[in-house]
């Protein structure tokens, strides 16, 4: 493959992360599923907003079965890079790559059952809305643990990267990834009781909205400047 060529695949790559940042804000903006639903809401009140908003709903579910792929060349970007830092596919590379490629599923499967509650309310018990709505909600601020292992090995990768003459990482960053790995972890506490569904929420959408962010900007910049250098390795 011609360099340049490899060199603007990098740079697609890095931007298909902005695409899904974006995209998932406005896909949830779309589906009213910002803010989150609060978990103290009786059953007829789920009722109610799955039939109010199943258009919204539905359409967030479309949207973001088309933008989540988008986090594959992101991923395997990423990665490529941090392999630049280890000299090799290394544990810190392969932890950030296989963590990436299993995240999609954190929305394919959740999405898909907030969809089938959505699709035909109107046959199914409001206890039955009331235990999809809760499962999708669980398992999607539950699985934000899942990056909490791929924003650390970022983070020390960082510091290791931050010794050499021209590093792909600054040092803030590590600092950075570490401090939103800890704003992630809330999100296991959310199987605990209804109350810290909630807190979890809240806790986890800044830092992985923050990290996503600034992931974004820095994965250009990364396969911009090194795109030469890693497609003759």
């Amino acid at each position: 493959m011609k360099n340049d060529l490899y060199i603007r695949l990098q740079r697609w790559s890095a931007w298909c992360g902005v695409i899904l940042f974006v995209g998932f804000f406005a896909a949830f903006a779309v589906g009213h599923l910002t803010p989150p639903m609060s978990p103290t809401e009786s059953p007829e009140d789920i009722v109610a907003f799955l039939k109010d908003h199943r258009t919204g709903i539905l359409t967030c579910v479309a949207l973001m079965v088309l933008l989540v792929p988008f986090e594959y060349p992101y991923v395997v970007v990423t990665s490529m890079q941090m392999r630049r830092v280890e000299g090799g596919w290394g544990l810190l590379s392969m932890i950030q790559l296989t963590t990436g490629v299993v995240a999609p599923l954190g929305f394919f499967f959740p999405l898909a059952i907030l969809a089938a509650a959505a699709y035909r309310p109107e046959i199914h018990s409001p206890d039955v809305l009331s235990a999809m709505t809760d499962t999708f909600w669980l398992m999607f601020v539950g699985n934000a643990c899942i990056f909490v292992l791929q924003v650390w090995s970022i983070g020390y990768m960082s510091f290791i990267d931050h010794k050499r003459a021209k590093p792909v990482f600054p040092r803030w960053y590590g600092w950075l990834s570490m401090v939103l790995g800890v704003l992630l972890i809330p999100g296991a506490f959310v199987f605990l009781n209804r109350l810290s569904l909630g807190i979890a929420v809240e806790s986890v959408r800044p830092g992985t909205c923050a990290y996503s962010a600034v992931r974004a900007r820095r994965g250009i910049a990364g396969a911009a400047v090194g795109g030469a250098d890693a497609g003759q390795e």
